[in-house]
């Protein structure tokens, strides 16, 4: 009995020795189970503040570029409104130089001016 009592206890330790080593494999499993999904949640926050920095620059660029359009809009007005002047300057003088043919002219130039503004 005492070798019997003997075998079973040894095949008792050796069950428990397999078990405490399933238990620590289980566990440093685990272990790198948590440090990648703490390195992943890491690196895609480190991706949403890169994506977050991307998009503030794309906003600021298209602002300015908004910007600038609006000012040549803005200068382009300007200059549809000078080179009218001119060219009714320009008429005025072509009517005092030759009264006969200003009327033809000026009344030309009118229809033109209408045309391009519809």
């Amino acid at each position: 009995m005492d070798e019997g009592k003997a075998s079973e206890d040894v095949g008792k330790e050796k069950m428990w020795e397999e078990y405490v080593e399933r238990l620590r494999d289980f566990r440093d499993l685990f272990e790198r189970y948590i440090r990648n999904e703490r390195e992943m949640f890491e690196a895609s926050q480190k991706r949403n503040e890169d994506l977050k920095e991307i998009v503030r620059y794309m906003a600021n660029a298209t602002h300015g570029l908004l910007k600038a359009i609006n000012h040549l809009i803005e200068l382009n007005f300007r200059l549809i409104e000078e080179n009218q002047t001119l060219h009714k300057m320009m008429l005025e003088r072509a009517a005092q130089r030759e009264p006969t043919n200003t009327a033809v002219i000026v009344r030309a130039s009118e229809e033109r001016e209408r045309d391009n503004l519809l």
